[in-house]
């Protein structure tokens, strides 16, 4: 997902070279620095939510979280960790630290391809003179198909 690569020290100037991820977390604390940012990561594997920031991330069907729907909050996962996020720096942590505990599993082409897609969602809150804004910015990694190529 994004190909994150940055730290702590990179600068929103090096983050051309960067994933879009990355890039997009320097863009957002640089154009809004401002803003109260939260982060939530979730897997979707097996048809099965699971929560990648969570304390501790368990797998398998009793530990599935649900996704309900309301008018009021469209699609939305009621128990679903969302994490402070005051910088770059702390978004990048997140996503590496939700990355880690992925599902991946071993195929002929890649010795640990994910196995599942992905949704980092980073809500942003700003107040203006008309009020709180808020904005959700959502970054998805897909799972490719490997069946086709494992003729």
């Amino acid at each position: 997902m994004g190909g994150m690569t940055a730290g702590e020290g990179t600068s929103p100037e090096d983050a051309s070279s960067l994933g879009i991820t990355a890039r997009a977390l320097h863009s957002l604390f640089a154009r809004a620095p401002d803003a109260t940012v939260t982060c939530s990561f979730v897997q979707i594997y097996q048809e099965q939510v699971y929560d990648l920031l969570a304390p501790v991330v368990a797998i398998g069907p009793n530990h599935a979280l649900r996704v309900r729907w309301s008018a009021a909050q469209d699609f939305h996962v009621p128990t679903l960790t969302h994490t402070a996020c005051p910088s770059a720096a702390t978004g990048l942590r997140l996503f590496a630290q939700g990355n880690q505990r992925r599902i991946t599993a071993q195929h002929r082409l890649n010795a640990a391809s994910s196995r599942s897609h992905t949704l980092l969602t980073l809500t942003v809150r700003r107040r203006t003179e008309a009020g709180e804004t808020t904005s959700k910015l959502c970054v998805v990694d897909l799972v490719r198909s490997s069946h086709a190529y494992l003729i």
